[in-house]
């Protein structure tokens, strides 16, 4: 029995093609500067590199870890798949009218979070309108109650008359004028007073002659009357905890439509209902 040292010490066999050596095949071929040309050719060609997919860790706590731009926007990819985030912030529409992927705004949604310490459902509340990323719902106020001087609140609900609409006043059924927010920081005795009413909302182009019957300014005054007097409230009081915050609001909504006029809100709102129905018969 052969060792593995004399085996190895063995002149290695002619390699052959079917017993005869391979130079025979390549003389029969004819134009061999061709083949040879061809193979060069080739060898010289690029390779199209192959995309490689980056993978975004995920933390215990379940959120999206990422340590540069490039895992950021695979982030970004990855909740606009999953849908994540609402439509309004992780589509845009294209030169042609398309909606498509807007990446961007989402990395920003992202980038925001990570430097809020928020949680990345706190993307349901942002929204990317006319090249900005905006906040709206109780986002905004996630960030004043983490200032160090916030304090508490007292808001009030009134009709034109300038009364309380309270259960005491038994005028549950009047339509809100204005909200007036009462606040004050902690440790303070002083408390301010800010006011949102139905004339600043026409004076900002926020109520107007155009303004549908289902538009929120509609359906919900009292609700936006809030948010309206809540922002001037937060931005006077804790503007260090809304720095670079867009509110959704002053972007959303279209600011040089015609005023509607001195007419009380009850006028104005049948009036236009009055023209919804006419338009539907």
């Amino acid at each position: 029995m052969k060792s593995l040292a004399d085996e190895l010490l063995e002149p290695v066999e002619e390699f052959t093609i079917d017993g005869k050596n391979p130079n025979e095949f390549f003389d029969k071929i004819e134009n061999k500067e061709d083949l040879l040309k061809s193979c060069k050719d080739d060898e010289s060609k690029e390779t199209t590199p192959v995309k490689k997919e980056i993978i975004v860790g995920i933390d215990k706590e379940g959120t999206l870890d990422f340590t540069n731009q490039l895992e950021l926007g695979s982030a970004a990819r990855f909740v606009i798949t999953m849908k994540l985030a609402p439509e309004s912030l992780r589509t845009q529409k294209d030169s042609k009218g398309n909606y498509v992927d807007n990446i961007p705004a989402v990395m920003a949604a992202l980038t925001l979070c990570r430097q809020r310490r928020l949680p990345f459902s706190a993307m349901n509340e942002m929204g990317f309108v006319k090249g900005k990323l905006t906040c709206y719902g109780s986002l905004t106020t996630a960030f004043c109650e983490k200032h160090p001087e916030y304090g508490e609140q007292k808001i009030y609900s009134i009709n034109e008359k300038q009364e309380i609409i309270c259960l005491n006043n038994k005028n549950l059924k009047d339509i809100p004028w204005a909200c007036v927010i009462q606040s004050r920081k902690k440790n303070s005795e002083i408390w301010n007073e800010y006011v949102f009413s139905v004339d600043d909302a026409e004076t900002a182009g926020l109520l107007t002659k155009n303004t549908k019957p289902d538009s929120g300014w509609i359906k919900y005054v009292k609700d936006l009357l809030y948010n309206k007097a809540k922002n001037r409230m937060q931005r006077a009081d804790y503007a260090s905890a809304l720095v670079g915050i867009n509110d959704h609001e002053d972007f959303a909504y279209e600011q040089n439509a015609e005023a509607i006029g001195k007419k009380s809100l009850s006028e104005k709102i049948n009036e236009l209902k009055d023209v919804s129905n006419a338009e539907e018969k």
